[in-house]
């Protein structure tokens, strides 16, 4: 072909290029312009004749409130698809990592394959992680597997047909079941994991469904469950269950369940038996259900029953009652007022709260009557902003009345804190005016990398006027060292030595001003030998107290404890009530 033409083809080409691509740009930007959501990455190309953008290396889509990282992502404009490899997806909350993703932009939907998140001490995996628009929770997981252990074979391990996470609420399971190994333990059909805000983020709460299982020679067997559950985002729960051989039981059963938007029903349960060291028995058990009707945004009406029975020392009280409240709510006000009945003791009771807490100051007004007449009433104004905080109250009609009692706490300074009090108060017994001014001191101090102090303080004086002055002072002061030594590479050695003393002058003449005198010294070391296996060790403890004043061991006890990734068994002896005890711990 003659040069001449193919430089003719050449311009052609050239000519033909710089015509397109205005237009190829221009779709491009508008679709970048309009899209719902921004792309990064080292290496990024569009494909025109697919309608899909290709991206390597570092790759960072954001859609919405989740950030996707990946090594490769490709971009489906017709599909309106964001695929990936090697992802990582982070919401403002949470982490997910998986080995492929697909994500629609659009409807906010996806799923994660071969993925697996941590939440706190909780590991979770999946078949698939399916990503939830338009709900509460934000993932759910399918064929999940979640563990608080580190190690590739896991000690124990919960299998769940589904996981529902809402990000830092809650984590809700479905058919759960506990494996030991490979072994089947027990089943539960639902459990939830509720966070906590601490100051360093979010932290799962009871986030084992395991029964907490000791044993000592003295009381038996102990179990303790704590099991919250949710059916359905209708109906929530909670069971919490703690016994032993020697009969002491404790029983709590609550459930809120959402009839409708505007109509809840609360029912709840407890049985608290109580066994002494001098074998008195003392039972409170109490069944209650509450219906809830919130008629707009200020006015709501309440329904309940309860019925209530406490034994103590032969006494037995019983409660049965019905009655229904209005309640009023505007900004800043609240009212409530209540009718009842008691069945067993046919008597008739009314109840009228009125609050109103404006930014600084809080007013509350409280009155009972028992078929028309006074029973007991309260007032209060507080405010409990600023540098300096008070609490005005008046109250009769109770085990302790304050006829009115002022609270002001100061402000510390040189970690000092200071809070004075006075006002009357009267008992069954007695009826007095009362002032009362309470230093209290803390000092910590650090002596190197291993040893640190701990000073502290205290003076309480109580004035009393009736019919003389009488006064009643309190000293507390003690002294606590701690000291940490890494002796070699698998053994750490933990100690403490503290010295506390209470003393008294004076004549108290309330019972609740009354303290215990005592002056004692405690003791207590531990030994620390790591294993092999990653975060378990064998750890010896030993911590002893002896009372100065009186001359007696209050304790002596060893444990031994071995620790495991995610769970302890330990072994204790008190040489002061001879008993053994055995403990295991999820």
């Amino acid at each position: 072909m003659p040069s001449k033409y193919r430089e003719y083809l050449k311009f052609i080409l050239i000519l033909t290029v710089i015509m397109l691509l205005p237009g190829i740009l221009s779709d491009y930007s508008v679709r970048a312009q309009t899209s719902p959501y921004t792309l990064d990455a080292l290496d990024i190309n569009y494909n025109y004749q697919d309608d899909k953008i290709y991206a390597e290396g570092d790759v960072v889509f954001k859609s919405g409130d989740l950030l996707i990282r990946a090594s490769t992502l490709v971009v489906d404009l017709t599909k309106e698809m964001a695929v990936g490899d090697d992802v990582t997806l982070e919401s403002d909350k949470h982490q997910l990592k998986g080995k492929h993703l697909e994500y629609n932009y659009i409807e906010g939907t996806g799923s994660f394959y071969g993925a697996e998140t941590r939440l706190d001490e909780l590991k979770f995996k999946g078949k698939v992680i399916n990503i939830v628009e338009g709900q509460e929770y934000l993932y759910q997981i399918d064929g999940a597997v979640f563990t608080p252990c580190i190690l590739p074979e896991p000690h124990y391990q919960f299998h769940s047909a589904s996981i529902f996470i809402y990000p830092g609420d809650r984590v809700v399971g479905k058919n759960i079941k506990f494996y030991w190994g490979n072994l089947p333990i027990f089943w539960l059909p639902y459990y939830v994991v509720e966070y906590q805000e601490t100051k360093s983020g979010g932290k799962l709460v009871d986030a084992t469904p395991i029964p907490h299982l000791g044993y000592n020679s003295k009381d038996g067997l102990t179990v303790e469950f704590d099991y919250p559950y949710e059916l359905n985002e209708n109906s929530k729960g909670k069971i919490y269950f703690n016994t032993n051989l020697k009969d002491g039981r404790e029983v709590r059963l609550d459930n809120t369940y959402n009839i409708r938007q505007n109509l809840t029903l609360k029912s709840g349960y407890v049985y608290d038996k109580v066994i002494s060291e001098e074998e008195d028995i003392e039972i409170n058990e109490m069944f209650s259900s509450t219906l809830n009707y919130q008629i707009n945004d200020q006015f709501s009406a309440r329904g309940l029953v309860r019925y209530g029975r406490d034994e103590d020392d032969g006494i037995t009280d019983i409660t049965r009652l019905a009655g229904v409240d209005l309640n009023y709510r505007q900004a800043e006000v609240y009212l409530k007022t209540g009718l009842y009945y008691d069945f067993y003791k046919e008597q008739r009771q009314e109840e009228i709260t009125l609050a109103y807490r404006p930014e600084i100051y809080n007013i509350k007004f409280y009155q009972k009557y028992l078929d028309e007449e006074l029973d007991n009433q309260s007032y209060s104004l507080n405010n409990t902003t600023g540098a300096v905080r008070w609490n005005l109250t008046y109250r009769d009609g109770y085990d302790t009345d304050y006829l009115p009692y002022l609270k002001v706490k100061l402000p510390s300074y040189y970690n000092i804190s200071s809070d004075l009090e006075a006002g009357r108060v009267g008992t069954d017994e007695i009826t007095l005016d009362k002032a009362r001014i309470k230093l209290a001191y803390t000092q910590p101090i650090t002596i190197n990398d291993n040893f640190s102090l701990k000073m502290s303080g205290g003076y309480t004086s109580n004035l009393y006027n009736w019919p003389v002055t009488e006064s009643y002072q309190i000293y507390k002061t003690g002294i606590k060292g701690n000291y940490e030594q890494q002796l070699s590479d698998k053994i750490d050695l933990g100690g403490e030595l503290s010295w506390a003393s209470t003393t008294t002058s004076g004549n108290y003449l309330l019972e609740a001003d009354e303290v215990d005198t005592k002056k004692e010294i405690g003791t207590g070391i531990e030994l620390r030998f790591a294993t092999p296996e990653p975060q378990s060790a064998w750890i010896l403890a030993n911590s002893n107290s002896y009372r100065l004043d009186t001359g007696e061991w209050e304790e002596v006890l060893l444990e031994v404890t071995r620790q495991k990734d995610c769970y302890s068994l330990s072994f204790g002896y008190d040489f002061i009530d001879k008993f053994f005890s055995f403990a295991i711990n999820l």
